[in-house]
């Protein structure tokens, strides 16, 4: 009686706080999801850092009081050197050729100056003011025809400090990456934050930075992937200038033509996203201007949607029809990335107003990489009570469990079967995880203990390619589960069914994968 009322006490005990969460739990129970203080951000922490939550909003805290800037840009390659991907595929390398970068300050955001109001800064602007002819030449757009060629140049882009080119039409060993990355690791002020945007660069854009990183033996700080999908970058370290990549497809879910109308963007800001010969960018082709348009397989009408290629032809076909079109490549590209990066700095900065309205000022961009995380953001930050819902563990809470679905599936199916049976079945759903046999170690899919004199049933769901099934798998020497033929797999199988009914006592109820699938 006393150690039994001894346990009930500890029970009713209060508990104490984790370290990790703050939370009242017990060692062996997960941490709680706290929800995210907006004051913690704004009030300097004098106590000293003890957990991994405070640890976080203390980093957030630090990395908010830099000075935030933000940097949208776009790059164009061309596709002049061969290269060969394996042995019987060829394809043509990504020359880098054209990178356009506009930059804005949260003070000039905040004071409602756009990149287009040349000569406005708000008070405290750190966008960054041109010094030196290099700095000057990269805001200047690189307009410039052949020799002879007397066509008037486009006046609606002009010299902008907020807006820089960087190429390489005059001289191909001018890499414009690296000029980019000299642009943003060596110019402007040390003590900020760039973010640099760019549609779908995780799978394109941010894959040239990363290639001229490692060439400048200069590897990111942090590099968030996922295959070859690049979700964030880090560039900088202690008494360097901190810039971070992130691709705005992980917020957005759509292509870049489709935000002019997401966002009612008007036509003087950003027209709509034209169609553009990719293959047509060459460097042969930079300087010459021909009278209409590149011929129209250069625009790969055949590997566009119905709708599209629809448009397609008949813009083509309009625009043709008029004497008066000329095209001249190195021209069209700074007009087509120009707009490419006015539709996405647009797009970002009314989304990064829309959010922070309705999230106590939370910047999707600074905090987040993806909507999920700014989905999760948003919860613990606007809705979350305190110690309300906990992480799950990793792994999930049947980890080290090796149940396939296939065979829950099934028992559930049997279940259905024999109503008699439902909830009585062992199995890896179960807290005490699925049914061994004493004495060799077998793990059963499920187990019915039935009343005597009915022996237990074994229930075991035999997965085709891991068990060898010999009418999937007719060839016996072939490797399958763990680089064992399909004949030894069959073979284990069947050993281990017989040991099973014959040592063990148990009734088997043996199902095959592929019969499960043919019902």
């Amino acid at each position: 009686m006393l150690s039994k009322h001894t346990n009930v006490i500890n029970k009713r005990q209060p508990q104490e706080n984790c370290t990790k969460c703050n939370g009242p739990h017990s060692e062996d129970q997960p941490c709680y999801i706290q929800p995210l203080s907006v004051e913690a951000e704004e009030e300097e922490i004098i106590e000293p850092v003890l957990n991994e939550n405070q640890q976080q909003q203390q980093q957030a805290k630090r990395q908010r009081k830099q000075p935030l800037r933000l940097c949208f840009f776009d790059a164009e390659t061309s596709q002049d050197e061969p290269v060969q991907i394996s042995n019987n595929i060829n394809g043509y390398r990504h020359v880098p050729l054209l990178i356009i970068a506009e930059v804005i300050c949260e003070k000039c955001i905040l004071a409602g100056i756009s990149i287009e109001n040349i000569g406005q800064r708000a008070p405290g602007c750190f966008c960054g003011k041109p010094r030196g002819q290099r700095w000057l030449n990269w805001c200047s757009p690189p307009f410039r025809n052949a020799p002879g060629d007397t066509t008037a140049r486009p006046d609606n882009i002009i010299f902008n400090p907020r807006r820089m080119f960087f190429h390489s039409f005059d001289n191909a060993e001018e890499n414009p990456v690296d000029q980019f990355l000299d642009y943003l690791l060596n110019h402007g002020s040390q003590n900020m934050l760039t973010i640099c945007i760019a549609h779908n660069g995780g799978k394109y854009d941010f894959h040239l930075l990363l290639e001229a990183l490692h060439r400048r033996n200069q590897p990111p700080t942090r590099l968030c992937t996922t295959g070859l999908k690049i979700y964030s970058m880090t560039l900088g370290g202690n008494h360097q200038r901190k810039v971070q990549f992130k691709d705005s497809l992980n917020y957005f879910f759509c292509e870049l033509d489709a935000l002019t109308k997401i966002f009612a963007l008007p036509e003087d800001v950003a027209t709509t996203k034209p169609f553009f010969p990719y293959l047509f960018i060459q460097r042969q082709h930079l300087h010459e201007r021909i009278i209409g348009l590149p011929p129209l397989e250069y625009y790969q009408a055949e590997y566009k949607k119905a709708d599209k290629r629809d448009k397609l032809l008949d813009w083509y076909n309009q625009t043709i029809a008029d004497t008066t079109t000329n095209f001249q490549l190195r021209e069209q590209l700074i007009l087509y990335c120009t707009n490419d990066v006015a539709i996405l700095r647009e797009s970002v900065l009314r989304f990064r107003h829309l959010i922070g309205q309705h999230t106590k000022n939370l910047d999707p961009f600074l905090s987040v990489s993806t909507t999920a995380g700014l989905a999760l953001t948003t919860l613990r930050r606007c809705f979350l009570p305190k110690n309300w819902i906990v992480h799950s563990p990793e792994g999930g809470y049947l980890r080290g469990r090796r149940a396939s679905a296939e065979s829950q599936r099934y028992i559930r199916f049997f279940e259905l079967q024999h109503p008699e049976s439902a909830g009585q079945i062992q199995h890896a759903q179960w807290a005490l995880g699925e049914a061994h046999v004493e004495d060799c170690g077998y793990r059963l899919d499920g187990l019915w203990q039935r009343s005597p004199p009915l022996r237990p049933l074994a229930i075991e769901y035999m997965g085709c390619y891991y068990h060898g099934c010999p009418k999937c798998f007719p060839v016996r020497d072939q490797r399958l589960a763990a680089g064992r033929t399909a004949e030894e797999l069959f073979e284990r199988t069947q050993q281990r069914l017989w040991e099973l009914e014959h040592q063990h006592g148990y009734q088997l109820h043996v199902v095959w994968g592929m019969r499960l699938k043919k019902s």
